[in-house]
């Protein structure tokens, strides 16, 4: 090796915006078929400042001697290292439009740029990530679909509560003497771990005005996958009243399921 032969490195995040790794080339070196002139050495962190200080430390601990100067670089400075703030991410480098511009992308499919936009993690110390972040928000492409979801279901839910306040009844002191039947609606689904494991639950609102949690039935979800919020009901079971609210209580062993309406919607 003579002297006029030197490496290039350089910093790299990976195709999102999880990993910085470290990349070397040796300027100079002929060209063939099966050579790779770029080579991947390592992973070196999730954070930049931090990467850099890796950068720095393996380059001084395995650079070949004799094999030249590292080009335009200096510890603690860069040199070849990208910075912060150095990225213009004109272009996708990653997923299905890898490749494309992004003014392309918001003519065909601006919403896979606001799923970016909304999805993707800012992590701090990623700039190439950030720049690609910050050129989609100086495009103000508006609410996404999932955000617009989002907020229809808050807005729905607070109106629903504001109605569920204009008609809200105690619950009939006499349904708590033993078991009942109970008609209305399943306005809610969760789910809680107990020592049984994990169970499903219900909010369920009856035709007299009062509401009812509950374990929600097997039967509920029979061959769906989906909520059986929205499902109009009807079942026996006992009823505890709250002592904090006579309009709410919590409805034990339901059975005799009976669903009146198949309404499942998820929202």
């Amino acid at each position: 090796m003579t002297d006029t032969q030197k490496f290039e490195y350089w910093i790299e995040t990976g195709r999102t915006n999880g990993q910085f790794t470290l990349h070397r080339r040796l300027v100079g070196r002929p060209r063939h078929w099966a050579v790779n002139e770029y080579t991947y050495i390592r992973n070196i962190g999730r954070i930049y400042e931090e990467a850099v200080e890796r950068a720095d430390k393996y380059i001084d601990e395995n650079h070949p001697k004799g094999f030249g100067i590292v080009k335009d670089y200096a510890p603690g400075e860069g040199g070849e290292l990208r910075h912060p703030g150095e990225y213009v991410c004109d272009t996708l480098w990653f997923g299905k439009y890898t490749g494309a511009d992004l003014e392309d992308v918001v003519a065909n499919d601006p919403e896979y740029l606001r799923y970016i936009r909304d999805n993707f993690h800012r992590a701090s110390g990623n700039p190439k990530m950030t720049a690609l972040l910050k050129q989609i928000d100086d495009m103000e492409l508006g609410e996404s679909e999932r955000e617009r979801a989002y907020r229809e279901r808050q807005e729905q839910r607070a109106q629903e509560e504001i109605e569920w306040h204009d008609r809200k009844q105690p619950i009939p002191t006499e349904l708590a003497e033993g078991r009942s039947t109970f008609t209305g609606k399943v306005i809610a689904t969760y789910e809680r771990e107990t020592q049984f494991g994990i169970q499903n639950k219900m909010i369920f609102e009856d035709d007299r005005g009062f509401k009812l949690s509950s374990t929600a039935p097997r039967a509920l979800w029979n061959d769906f996958t989906d909520s059986p919020r929205g499902c109009e009901i009807q079942f026996d079971a006992a009823v505890v009243i709250s002592d904090d609210d006579p309009c709410f209580g919590f409805a034990k062993r339901p059975t005799k399921v009976i669903v009146t309406k198949e309404t499942r919607n998820n929202a």
